[in-house]
C-alpha cells in the first residue's frame, strides 16, 4: 500500500467533498514526483480558497493553498440540498434566475415537458392543464373545447363543453361547430342530430326541434319546415310514437 492521500478543506476549515486523487509509486512519491488524475471540489458556487494536504506513508505531509472558482448554477438548475451541485429542474418545473435553492412547479395551465426548463409553455388549443406540476396538457374530449388565448401568458386551464346547437367531433378541439338547419344537439353533443319527423326547425345552432302544428307535417327526417295537409287530408298524432302526420 504505497500511495498518496489527498485532503481538500475549504477556508473555514471543514472537508470538501472532492472525486480523484492521486495513488502513484513509491519511488515516484520520493522524488516528489506526483501525478494527479483529476480533482473535483463541490461546494457552494463562488470563488474558494481551497488548501489541499498531500500524505504519504512515512512523510512530512505537504499543504499547498489554491483558488477554484465554482461555476454558478445555471437558469434551469437548482443548487442540491446539500450545497454542493447543480441540478437540473424536474419536468413541470422550472427556475428562471442563477443560483435558486430549488425549482418551481409550473402554474395551472402551463407545462414544462422536459428536465431542465427555464420557463413554462402554455397549453394553448384543444388541451388544458388543470393543475400546477404537468409535464404535458392534457386534451380535451370530444364534445368539448379550449381557445387559444390571445394573451400568450396565460394558459388553458379547462375545456369548455359545447353549447345546444353546437359540437366538437374530435378531441384536442379549438371551437365547436354549428348545427344546420333540419338538425339540433344538446350541450356537450359530439354530432349534430336531425329533426325527426312530424318536427322540424328553421335555425341553425338549434337546441331541439319544433313540433309541427297540427294540419301540417314534415314527412322526413331533417326537415327544415312543415307542409300543410293535401287536401284529403288531416293532421293527427299517432298514439305509439307521438308523430304529428297527415291521414286520410
Amino acid at each position: 500500500g504505497s500511495g498518496i492521500l489527498v485532503t481538500a478543506f475549504s477556508p473555514s476549515n471543514d472537508q470538501l467533498s472532492y472525486k480523484g486523487g492521486a495513488s502513484v509509486p513509491l519511488e515516484a512519491s520520493s522524488a516528489g514526483l506526483v501525478d494527479f488524475t483529476g480533482l473535483a471540489v463541490f461546494q457552494a458556487p463562488g470563488s474558494q480558497n481551497v488548501r489541499v494536504s498531500f500524505r504519504s506513508r512515512g512523510l512530512v505531509a505537504t499543504e499547498a493553498s489554491f483558488v477554484v472558482t465554482l461555476r454558478k448554477c445555471n437558469a434551469g438548475e437548482r443548487v442540491s440540498s446539500q450545497g454542493k451541485e447543480c441540478q437540473l429542474c424536474d419536468e413541470g418545473k422550472y427556475s428562471d434566475l442563477e443560483n435558486a435553492p430549488s425549482c418551481l412547479k409550473c402554474p395551472p395551465g402551463k407545462i414544462a415537458s422536459e428536465p431542465g426548463s427555464v420557463s413554462c409553455t402554455v397549453c394553448g388549443e384543444g388541451v388544458y392543464a388543470d393543475q400546477d406540476g404537468l409535464s404535458v396538457c392534457k386534451s380535451c374530449t370530444p364534445g368539448k373545447f379550449a381557445i387559444k388565448n390571445g394573451n400568450l401568458s396565460i394558459g388553458n386551464i379547462a375545456c369548455e363543453t359545447c353549447a345546444e346547437g353546437r359540437f366538437s367531433a374530435e378531441k384536442e378541439s379549438g371551437s365547436c361547430e354549428s348545427c344546420g338547419a333540419g338538425s339540433f344537439s344538446e350541450e356537450g353533443s359530439t354530432a349534430c342530430t336531425l329533426c325527426a319527423v312530424g318536427f322540424a326547425s328553421q335555425s341553425y345552432e338549434a337546441g331541439s326541434c319544433n313540433k309541427c302544428n297540427m294540419g301540417y307535417e314534415s314527412p322526413t327526417t331533417g326537415a327544415t319546415t312543415c307542409v300543410p295537409c293535401l287536401e284529403g287530408r288531416y293532421g293527427r298524432d299517432e298514439a305509439a310514437t307521438n308523430i304529428r302526420k297527415c291521414v286520410r
